[in-house]
């Protein structure tokens, strides 16, 4: 996808996040649970009578949260906890940070640089999961560079370059890539094409000649005949080497909801784990990981789903839910050489990582 600027959270400016994961979601009727208004207990856990989810609209580099809803993971929790899981959906990662700060929701999926932000202005949050490992985007190239240019990026050198946002992931993804292969960025022509969607015809009428975007649209573009793939972020044996190990895309808490509801924080945790770990156990068969989601989900994911997911699943398959140390210092890294966060932001943001819940989850599981 994020925000992240990364996939919606990286494609928030997520990834592609950006604009990638962007549907406008409605936030009609969305109220904090951290009131602890209708507050129930039962077997230790206390909760707020409703947990607001804040979330984009699914893809498939973010599916471990609509997954969860499909095999029904926060089931037994909503029981034990007398609550109930409320999903709102949001345009992106800033929109989700605005609904974590302002009240409106209790987790939210966004990126680290979104919430790195939120941490150094001084709102206290803790990042409990990691949804997916790696950049959540594709760069693919017109067709007719396929047979000429191949995957060689140097020779994409003096070409135009597309992203959707100037200030998203992709363009520093784009950026990135291109400068590890030698190439002068400055020098480039670049185009932002708004929208994941428009980024099919932007390379079929010429205005782009290599771009980022996010799995799904790329998917199409191929199936189209009208592009093909030239490097995936959520591939970490090419990726790594060039942008370290990024964390894409990551669910937090403010501090205060996780100190007053740490059983509800952990059980959400534990659900979490319990999606990712279905996603992973049928990874090697699309078909099967589709009809884990939602049903709700599945028909606007079906086309093209079979393309599309193997180049998301590896950010997915590598993922254990935890944050790992070279991932942080990696993402923290990445988002301060594109100014997305300032040194003293990336020092505050480093207390935030929080990796007890899903390390109690995993040793439980």
């Amino acid at each position: 996808m994020g925000g992240i600027p990364r996939i919606c959270a990286v494609l928030a400016a997520v990834v592609v996040t950006a604009t990638a994961c962007g549907s406008a979601g409605s936030t009609n009727g969305a109220s904090s649970g951290s009131s602890g208004s209708g507050a129930g207990s039962s077997r230790g856990c206390v909760a707020p009578s409703t947990v607001v989810f804040a979330d984009n609209h699914p893809v498939n580099v973010l599916a471990v949260r609509p997954v969860a809803q499909g095999i029904d993971a926060f089931g037994e929790l909503e029981k034990q906890c007398h609550t109930t899981v409320k999903v709102v959906e949001y345009g992106n990662g800033a929109e989700i940070m605005n609904a974590l700060v302002g009240g409106q929701a209790d987790i939210g999926d966004s990126s680290a640089g979104s919430f790195a932000k939120v941490e150094a202005q001084g709102k206290s949050m803790q990042i409990v999961f990691s949804a997916f490992l790696g950049g959540g985007a594709v760069l693919i190239a017109r067709k007719q560079y396929q047979a000429s240019r191949g995957t060689d990026i140097a020779k994409f050198a003096g070409g135009t370059w597309g992203y959707p946002d100037a200030s998203g992931a992709c363009a520093f993804f784009d950026q990135s890539i291109a400068e590890h292969a030698g190439i002068n960025w400055a020098h480039q022509s670049q185009v932002a094409f708004g929208a994941n969607s428009a980024a099919p015809v932007t390379l079929a009428s010429g205005r782009a000649d290599i771009l980022c975007t996010d799995p799904s649209t790329a998917a199409a573009a191929v199936a189209a005949g009208t592009a093909y793939v030239v490097f995936n972020t959520n591939d970490r044996a090419t990726t790594v080497p060039i942008m370290g190990l990024q964390l894409g895309g990551v669910y937090g808490m403010n501090k205060s909801f996780v100190d007053e509801y740490p059983v509800l924080a952990q059980l959400l945790v534990d659900a979490f784990l319990k999606s990712l770990k279905a996603i992973q156990a049928v990874s090697s068969d699309p078909a099967k990981v589709l009809a884990l989601f939602p049903q709700a989900d599945q028909g606007p994911l079906e086309q093209g789903w079979d393309q599309s997911w193997p180049l998301a699943a590896p950010a997915i398959t590598a993922d254990t839910g935890a944050m790992p140390p070279q991932a942080i210092d990696d993402t923290l890294a990445f988002d301060q050489k594109f100014g997305l966060v300032t040194a003293a932001q990336v020092t505050a943001a480093r207390s935030m990582f929080n990796n007890t819940f899903i390390d109690k989850a995993i040793q439980a599981n």
